[in-house]
């Protein structure tokens, strides 16, 4: 990187370039992708340090995605729908599939609620799958019996820690054994998850 006396900073060759600075008590870490020699540099925020000590992290990979409409009748197998992106900071996650995929290996830290009704209590069992390429997570499983009537509402709630490779998936789906397709996903269902560590 070089800075000549007038058009912003240059690259010196064909390379990525990175900058660290420290302005009004704030020290910003800045990156920018691979350029051409001479070429002017587009810096990204990636980190900055305030003068209180708190750290943001711009294009940290997090995201929340919602579900506010009904999805009437899934079936066993049926990937988690999300029609709304609240966030999607660095955009890896795609609310028309209900896909996270990871751009970068490391530790994701997922959490998420799923609010159904009509569930059969005749099922054997019904659960939401957190499903990672490199594993796949049942949370809470209801059992047949497990009430004496359909439940109006049932809410389905998790949270854990997963490695992931980069260009892994991660999603949620319906699992049900027996009974009817009766369950209904509808608002106030949520997918989160960030890039922890």
């Amino acid at each position: 990187v070089y800075e000549p006396q007038s058009g912003g900073m240059k690259y010196i060759n064909t390379n990525v370039a990175t900058l660290y600075s420290q302005q009004t008590g704030a020290h910003y870490f800045r990156v920018a992708p691979s350029g051409s020699a001479d070429a002017a540099i587009s810096w990204t925020e990636a980190m900055k340090i305030d003068n209180s000590g708190r750290v943001t992290k711009p294009v940290q990979p997090a995201f929340l995605g919602n579900h506010n409409t009904t999805t009437s009748n899934i079936s066993n197998g049926t990937a988690i729908p999300f029609n709304t992106t609240i966030f999607d900071q660095n955009s890896d996650f795609h609310a028309s599939n209900g896909v996270f995929t990871a751009p970068v290996t490391g530790r994701y830290q997922f959490s998420f609620l799923v609010s159904v009704t009509e569930l059969d209590a005749s099922a054997t069992y019904s659960r939401i799958l957190l499903k990672c390429s490199n594993r796949t997570v049942p949370f809470g499983i209801t059992h047949a019996n497990q009430f004496s009537g359909d439940p109006g509402y049932y809410s389905f709630e998790g949270s854990l820690l997963l490695d992931m490779d980069a260009n892994d998936t991660c999603f949620l789906e319906w699992n049900q054994a027996g009974g009817a397709n009766q369950a209904d996903v509808f608002d106030s269902t949520y997918f989160s998850g960030y890039l922890a560590c």
